[in-house]
């Protein structure tokens, strides 16, 4: 018998960021008002692998690594 387990994998909506950020946003972050040059990210994955990190504002209930 073999046994799968499926990852529930969380639907991740698009997450932004300025040109020269080190951190990744929610479309809504207060943070971002009045910002320009503000770029788009597909999910968080992507942002991460692009050496992102969480902003701490709106993404308060994540671990900051």
């Amino acid at each position: 018998v073999i046994i799968k387990e499926v990852a529930k994998k969380e639907e991740k909506g698009p997450v932004f960021a300025t040109k020269n950020s080190k951190v990744f946003h929610k479309k809504e972050c207060i943070t971002l008002k009045g910002k320009s040059n503000k770029m788009s990210y597909s999910n968080e994955d992507l942002a991460k692998k692009k050496g992102l990190k969480y902003c701490k504002v709106c993404f308060s209930e994540k671990k900051q690594k």
